[in-house]
């Protein structure tokens, strides 16, 4: 994760690649990957900065308050509903 992300920071992006949700769960919360993407915060809980995203748009929230193993829960094998 990038260091100079403000704890204020509003996520209001998360990937929804299976491949990356799975690996996701075994990520500490927290420790994945925030890039920008269309001028907001993006957040990968797999971490893989260098692999293709499908990113989804969310309620903004704080990156503390997300959790990988409820972000699995809810996306995995839903990125086309």
């Amino acid at each position: 994760m990038d260091t100079s992300v403000e704890p204020t920071a509003l996520v209001e992006y998360v990937c929804v690649t299976d491949d990356h949700l799975r690996l996701g769960r075994a990520v500490q919360d927290q420790r994945g990957h925030m890039t920008i993407n269309e001028g907001k915060w993006a957040y990968c809980t797999a971490g893989r900065k260098d692999e293709p995203h499908d990113w989804r748009r969310i309620s903004p929230r704080s990156l503390p308050s997300i959790r990988h193993a409820e972000l699995a829960r809810m996306w995995q094998g839903k990125q086309n509903p």
